[in-house]
């Protein structure tokens, strides 16, 4: 049982799309959570519970009223501009299950092709970058391991 949380400013049509495509995943969502952060037209759809901020307060304020107001056991964090794979939520609830994981995310495309991350680094001095952004896919970014830091562009 997953709710799916988007946090949103702006951009209706392009949440209304990520709202359909969760739709069509072959294991959708349980709920959808749409947070409008603000947005100058107010967000509204029957088809996902959306939560309001008066005024814009960030990605991670959204995340964290999405959370809050959360009614199952797991939660995915998704922008509303990905497009995931069709058995992104079966893959992922599977591992989840499997590893007992806290998290797992996927690997994040470019329109290129070329990835965009698989999870992210932190250096010493506190700085983050996603792991294989910018390189062609191969084996060294497909295979599971345990990860520390992920990007919340999509994540479970």
């Amino acid at each position: 049982m997953v709710t799916a949380i988007i946090p949103a400013f702006g951009k209706a049509d392009l949440t209304r799309q990520a709202i359909a495509r969760l739709r069509q995943q072959t294991h959708p969502p349980e709920e959808i959570l749409v947070v409008d952060d603000g947005s100058p037209t107010p967000f509204a759809t029957p088809d996902a519970r959306v939560l309001r901020h008066d005024t814009n307060r960030g990605f991670a304020a959204a995340v964290n009223t999405g959370l809050r107001a959360a009614r199952t056991p797991l939660v995915a964090i998704l922008n509303n501009d990905v497009t995931l794979a069709a058995d992104w939520f079966k893959r992922l609830t599977n591992t989840i299950a499997e590893q007992n994981a806290d998290f797992v995310c996927g690997k994040l495309y470019r329109p290129d092709g070329r990835i965009d991350g698989t999870f992210d680094l932190l250096c010493r001095g506190g700085l983050a970058w996603r792991a294989g952004a910018g390189q062609v896919d191969g084996p060294l970014w497909s295979r599971p391991q345990a990860i520390s830091f992920v990007s919340f562009t999509a994540v479970l």
